[in-house]
């Protein structure tokens, strides 16, 4: 962002020295590969080191729960999460355990799935788990938001629709203590629904019988049957809690390789391949590695059938014409693809190793990054990733500058054509026949047993809301 402030002609001498120290601040951060823990910034090593030592004290943690030590339990899963820069674990046991009181503490709950969704905001399982709490709670207010996000976040939504469905008929139950959900609330959760079961034709299954958790590797738990030896199950593994399910756009740069965003091959699990307009069979991913510095990664996929971009052999100049694709999230991780034509506002590119940018104002959604940035003759110009909204800058839009893929040594296709502009028809084909759906999706989980059917362990069972 400070490039796109330090490209503004508007810019005085003076705000862009202040800008210039900014970045050559956060330059010097990222090549140290740090990450920002609260106020702090720590380095590579430091959040290697914490997240160790946060899964050293959740197994301990473990342990402490066979010898029946409370108290002790829950000072080691606080102290997991206050040292694990991004580990979730220590949080995500700590707010299961903390349901499984003879009084549920379901907003102490809450806030540990809040605190996984600092470090991880796409995971699907805190945030289901986040709005069970809330509907407990009773703030429906927020259980249908976290509810339409979780659904947004999974490929299997099942125990979503489950909770959402089973949330609705609950509102009906008489209560003698406690408020009762608002029209408001209702009329949302009652609208959720209604899409769940007219749009993606999934309904609530009657042998759920109540609300249900997940667990970090997507598997599902009736509350009604939620024991320590389950908690600590759905809690995971350290490998578990790096796997996460999602969906970007790609763009094919050469036959069998893709480039997209850095986070669809951080995330870990079973990545494939889908081209973006026939949505054929997915395609497994043979290897997968990030590009030093640009946000991106390349995957290859051999058998994949698609037309490669032509590169542009620099940034386009500031004024010229382009043609971009976005996406937005849309439940079952689905991607609605959103394309716009606009102007390049600046381009920003330097000697160091900061990564060259292409800024332009084409009104695509941003929320799912990779998307092809093309001039009017279907070359590749950038790749699209998110940019944070800035005052007087909610239109710009950012790319990595496609020339920064030049130095990979790939069999690019021939930049024919340059410069002649294709027709309107012949560029949105184009750009379709370019682009693919890059998912990580994990298999389906067995569905939970139904909620009459109880553990040996002594569980709490929540009431309805």
């Amino acid at each position: 962002m400070c490039r796109v402030l330090l490209a503004d002609p508007s810019v005085t001498s003076t705000q862009a020295a202040e800008i210039q120290d900014s970045l050559d601040r956060w330059t010097a951060l990222a090549k140290e590969g740090r990450v920002r823990r609260d106020k702090v910034w720590v380095s590579a090593e430091e959040v290697e080191k914490g997240n160790r030592e946060a899964e050293s004290l959740v197994e301990h943690a473990v342990e402490l729960m066979r010898l029946g030590n409370a108290k002790l339990v829950m000072e080691s899963l606080e102290k997991a999460s206050r040292v694990g820069v991004t580990s979730v674990r220590g949080d995500f046991l700590a707010a299961m355990l903390l349901l499984l009181q003879r009084v549920p503490d379901f907003a102490g709950a809450a806030d540990h799935f809040a605190e996984v969704l600092q470090r991880q905001p796409g995971n699907a399982a805190a945030l289901n788990n986040l709005a069970v709490c809330e509907v407990m709670a009773r703030r429906p207010d927020l259980a249908v938001r976290h509810f339409r996000k979780a659904l947004n976040c999974t490929a299997n939504g099942q125990a979503v629709v489950d909770n959402v469905g089973f949330t609705v008929a609950a509102a009906n139950i008489p209560r003698t203590t406690g408020p009762k959900m608002s029209a408001k609330a209702l009329d949302e959760f009652n609208g959720l629904y209604r899409t769940m079961a007219q749009e993606l034709g999934m309904k609530a299954r009657a042998e759920a019988g109540g609300l249900t958790f997940l667990g970090l590797r997507g598997e599902a738990c009736a509350a009604s049957r939620l024991t320590p030896s389950e908690a600590i199950s759905l809690a995971g593994d350290a490998a578990s809690e790096a796997a996460r399910e999602g969906s970007w756009l790609g763009v094919v740069v050469a036959p069998g390789r893709v480039v997209t965003v850095a986070d669809a091959v951080l995330s870990g699990g079973r990545l494939t391949v889908t081209t973006s307009g026939e949505r054929t069979i997915p395609l497994e991913v043979q290897e997968a590695a990030l590009v030093d510095g640009s946000g991106l990664a390349i995957i290859e996929c051999t058998g994949l059938k698609a037309e490669p971009f032509s590169l542009a052999s620099a940034p386009e100049a500031r004024g010229a014409a382009v043609r971009a694709l976005g996406g937005r999230r849309k439940p079952l991780l689905v991607i609605e693809e959103v394309a716009a034509s606009g102007k390049v506002a600046a381009t920003a590119v330097s000697s160091d190793a900061v990564v060259p940018l292409v800024i332009h104002d084409a009104a695509i959604p941003d929320e799912v990054g990779g998307g092809p940035i093309c001039d009017e003759g279907g070359r590749l110009v950038g790749i699209s990733v998110p940019l944070p909204v800035m005052e007087g800058y909610e239109r710009a839009r950012a790319g990595v500058a496609a020339a920064v893929l030049e130095t990979l040594g790939l069999p690019f296709a021939e930049s024919a054509a340059a410069g002649k502009p294709l027709s309107a028809e012949d560029l949105e084909k184009r750009i379709n026949e370019g682009t693919v759906i890059v998912s990580i999706r994990r298999d389906p989980e067995p569905s939970p047993p139904p909620a009459g059917e109880r553990a040996a362990d002594p569980a709490t069972e929540p009431s309805p809301p």
